[in-house]
């Protein structure tokens, strides 16, 4: 099962994520640990957002990621305490994809699975703040092994769980540039995400 809420955010209020987002990156003239600059693409973690000192955005960052993990929460049925374990804010550009992949387990060249690098991660919320097909070309979210494709669309909420069973990837950016907001949850207390 898959967790989709379409008009999760305003229209609105993604404009002005986009715009805020834009301002963080501007801030930073160069990569660092907190914004990673890749040949196209600008990731921007949640203590940027913190440190960089737009409060409007960090504001309503922190209560969008916090509704989030409460959406995914909600929805999967956690009997555990979950905990953000990581927020990170993302613009893909021309020639930028993610290939296949889990979010906590990898697979070998045996074709065995094991725990990977961010194995404590249990739940991801992906919030589109642009549309495919409109903003850009390109950039849909698929689960082949579902059998399911979903074209952002600016506000919705996509979520799922970590593991092998939800491996994923997304679709080559052909034109445009497109934005969204990432939050992870982990019932690991010692990786929860930094954020007062």
């Amino acid at each position: 099962m898959l967790l989709i809420q379409y008009g999760f955010l305003s229209t609105a209020v993604c404009r002005n994520l986009i715009a805020g987002f834009r301002q963080i990156s501007e801030t930073y003239e160069k990569a660092d640990d907190y914004v990673r600059r890749y040949e196209h693409r600008t990731s921007i973690c949640g203590i940027a957002i913190k440190r960089a000192g737009i409060q409007d955005v960090s504001k309503r960052i922190s209560d969008i990621r916090q509704r989030a993990a409460d959406a995914l929460c909600q929805f999967y049925d956690f009997t555990q305490p979950i905990h953000i374990d990581f927020t990170l804010a993302t613009e893909m550009r021309l020639g930028d994809c993610h290939p296949l992949h889990a979010d906590s387990e990898s697979r070998n060249d045996d074709g065995v699975w094991t725990p990977n690098h961010t194995s404590y991660h249990y739940g991801a919320a992906l919030l589109y703040l642009n549309d495919s097909g409109v903003d850009y070309e390109g950039g849909v979210l698929r689960f082949p092994s579902r059998e399911r494709e979903i074209v952002p669309q600016a506000g919705m909420l996509v979520g799922f769980m970590c593991d092998r069973i939800y491996q994923h990837e997304v679709t080559t950016i052909r034109q445009g540039r497109r934005y969204a907001i990432s939050v992870w949850v982990t019932r690991d207390r010692e990786h929860a995400e930094y954020w007062d």
